[in-house]
């Protein structure tokens, strides 16, 4: 009876933490930034996809984005250890793919292993300053990371990125999670 309670408890706080990020990125959708006019806020920029990439560099990464694509698609498919296995792969192929630690960590997150996303975020950013990452990817690495943060807890350290997350792609962040299918 008492570890029924606690789970309940448990649960009962997550929903709640979930909960409250929605409303403070609801609040934030919705009061207008100091500097945009109705257009700009009307017509956000646009998310990024890897299936957008798939003929972009030489063949090795080429390779290693069709395995995440692969690996993506397991995950939409409820097969997140053929999943894992696409995206060790397209690492082992092409370690300065930084797309690869994206879509990991956006595994890791999904799968319940929140500090293991995490530090997928650290190596990509230690590939590539996120500066010079395309805007879109920007956007889902303040996400995962927010959302990482939000699973393990620490919900005062997540807001802050999931606001980021929410500002840079709206609708793609607007449940503050990032779907197979999102990122795809």
């Amino acid at each position: 009876m008492v570890s029924s309670f606690g789970t309940q408890m448990k649960q009962g706080s997550q929903w709640l933490s979930l909960w409250c990020v929605g409303l403070i990125l609801l609040g934030s959708s919705c009061a207008p930034q100091e500097g945009t006019s109705p257009k700009s806020l009307a017509s956000p920029e646009p998310s990024f996809h890897l299936s957008e990439l798939i003929r972009k560099g030489d063949a090795r990464r080429q390779a290693s984005t069709g395995l995440i694509l692969t690996g993506l698609d397991f995950d939409q498919n409820g097969r997140p250890d053929r999943a894992a296995a696409q995206y060790q792969l397209a690492i082992q192929l092409d370690p300065s793919n930084p797309l690869a630690y994206l879509a990991f960590a956006r595994h890791f997150c999904d799968n319940s292993n929140p500090l293991q996303s995490l530090s997928y975020l650290d190596k990509l950013e230690n590939l590539q300053p996120i500066h010079q990452l395309p805007h879109g990817v920007r956007a889902h690495v303040a996400g995962i990371r927010g959302w990482a943060l939000l699973e393990d807890g620490n919900l005062e350290r997540a807001i802050p990125y999931l606001r980021q997350a929410r500002s840079l792609a709206p609708s793609t962040w607007a449940d503050a999670r990032l779907s197979p299918e999102e990122l795809r």
